[in-house]
């Protein structure tokens, strides 16, 4: 079989011809699931191939028609990266990223596996030894090297990022398509030239499963997070999956000969696919569910970008991106800067880490009476991603929450920043009064007592308040004139007031061993610890007769 003849490096879809015209809607304002916007690539008809997510969020294309490569933003700004010394007839098919941030990608008709840096300069080509192989899909294996699929060879090739290389043989016929990698140790593959699925070991240890109907012609495939397999079935309009344990399921597409061919997982951990008979993409849940959505050109390939949402790549020269409903997820909290925690300080926050870019951020301050988060509570209108520290923070715990929202138009979940103590609240200065004194705003205590009394008579001496809930005690003493405790009538006790009352009273007989003449009645409240920052300390007094 030649080169040519088999099933091109766009997971087969050279072989495809009809193109469906059509607008393609862009999103709603409501960002609804399956919205596709589309940009347009450089170069006119330069025939997008494969497309892969690399570091920084940026795509980059394979550009099989004019021999060269793309790259694009998430915002759909597309940039020409011409690659000096290749060949524009080499046919770049697949395309991936390596560890150190190389981009890799093969040369179908230039018989190589190729690399540059990301300005698409210091290429680097390793010509495989034998001709016509046919190298097709390529992707970064788990083992850290460069897997890839050689279409016209029936081999898996390995290229170390040092540009070593081995080759595994399969069967004769086989013609390896797409290859998807396992987080672990293993990759998978589709052989459409045997109808069947294969699987290759980073040691070199090779699997394969037949497909159970003839002609299935599996071209393109995936690797989900708990290690399924999912894979086209172009000949038979099915999705296959593969679990670990070596299980398969089929899944019917509902619309009848669509074509599928490549295929990616979604963030959320379905899969989408491209239907090059109608022009459509697909997503497929676990269960097998499927939604189709219509793109307006052939799609060719197909990857989850950065953004949380799938890329294609389609015959009139554009990248389409399709929304998926994946809203970010925050992977390192929010914080907060400030040089000062007191009152008049401006507090910022940053809005920590977050997968699929963010476009939005919203926030929510929050007042903690503990260093509990449990006890933390919206402060009204703090709604901006700065705060300024008011007099009510004082002696609390401050901390925010952050939500991001993405083209998908939902918002996040809350994402709570580490609590940050503010400075403790001032303690109020001692406050004296005859008979009465302000112990805090609103609140006064007041010493109430006879003016005149008998000694041995029974008489009522107590410390009343203007406002309930007060914890604390007052101590009253009898001092003469030099200013010395000649009685103590209530020791202070602590207490609370659950009302405009008394937190001492004392019922109390002046003995005879206190001499007749005047006096000052003496009272010293003192807050509850817990209270020491709301109230103050008080000595109250009143001149007293003693007969």
């Amino acid at each position: 079989m030649s080169l040519r003849s088999r099933i091109s490096p766009v997971i087969g879809l050279t072989l495809i011809s009809t193109l469906l015209a059509g607008a393609v809607a862009a999103p709603s304002a409501l960002a609804a699931t399956g919205d596709v916007t589309s940009f347009a690539l450089p170069g006119g008809s330069s025939g997008p191939a494969a497309i892969t997510s690399v570091s920084g969020g940026d795509l980059w294309i394979a550009l099989r028609s004019s021999g060269s490569l793309a790259s694009m933003t998430t915002a759909g700004v597309a940039t020409a990266r011409p690659v000096a010394g290749l060949a524009a007839n080499s046919a770049p098919s697949g395309i991936t990223q390596d560890g150190a941030g190389r981009i890799w990608f093969t040369e179908q008709y230039g018989n190589a596996v190729s690399s540059v840096n990301t300005s698409a300069a210091d290429l680097k080509r390793l010509q495989l030894p034998k001709t016509g192989s046919g190298p097709t899909s390529i992707t970064l294996g788990p083992d850290g090297n460069l897997w890839f699929t050689e279409n016209g060879g029936d081999r898996i090739g390995k290229v170390t990022p040092a540009g070593v290389l081995t080759e595994y043989d399969l069967p004769a016929g086989a013609a390896p398509t797409a290859i998807a990698a396992n987080k672990t140790d293993w990759l998978a593959f589709t052989m459409p030239g045997k109808n069947a699925i294969g699987k290759i070991t980073t040691s070199g240890t090779i699997t394969t499963t037949t497909l159970p109907s003839a002609g299935s012609s599996p071209r393109g495939i995936a690797v989900d997070g708990n290690g399924s397999v999912w894979f086209t079935e172009f000949g038979v309009n099915r999705i296959g999956r593969l679990a670990t344990s070596g299980a398969l399921a089929e899944f019917g597409i509902p619309t009848s000969d669509t074509g599928p061919t490549a295929i990616a997982i979604a963030p959320d951990g379905t899969a989408w696919f491209a239907e090059s008979k109608t022009s459509k993409v697909a997503r497929i849940t676990n269960s097998g569910a499927v939604t189709e959505y219509a793109l307006g050109a052939v799609p060719l390939a197909i990857t989850a970008g950065s953004d949380g949402n799938m890329w294609v790549t389609d015959q009139s020269n554009r990248v389409s991106r399709i929304l998926t409903g994946s809203v970010p997820t925050n992977t390192a909290v929010p914080t907060i800067s400030g040089s000062s925690t007191a009152p008049g300080s401006v507090l910022t926050a940053a809005n920590g880490s977050w997968t699929n870019q963010p476009t939005t951020y919203s926030y929510q301050w929050q007042r903690c009476t503990t260093n509990n988060a449990a006890s933390c509570t919206d402060i009204a209108g703090a709604t901006a991603n700065t705060y300024t520290i008011v007099a009510a923070d004082a002696g609390t715990w401050l901390r925010v929450t952050v939500k991001a929202a993405n083209a998908n138009g939902g918002a996040s979940s809350a994402a709570a920043s580490a609590l940050l103590q503010m400075g403790a609240k001032p303690i109020p200065a001692p406050v004296t009064g005859s008979p009465s004194a302000t112990i805090a705003p609103g609140v006064t205590a007041t010493l109430v007592a006879v003016n005149k009394t008998k000694r041995k008579v029974l008489r009522s001496f107590r410390v009343t308040y203007t406002s309930g809930d007060i914890r604390g005690k007052a101590r009253i003493t009898l001092v003469n004139a030099a200013g010395t405790e000649v009685l103590v009538i209530a020791k202070g006790k602590w207490a609370r007031s659950t009302g405009p009352t008394s937190i001492s009273k004392r019922w109390k007989r002046i003995p005879t061993s206190v001499p007749r003449g005047t006096y000052t009645l003496k009272a010293v409240f003192t807050p509850h610890p817990s209270l020491t920052s709301t109230y103050a300390v008080a000595t109250l007094t009143r001149p007293i007769t003693i007969r």
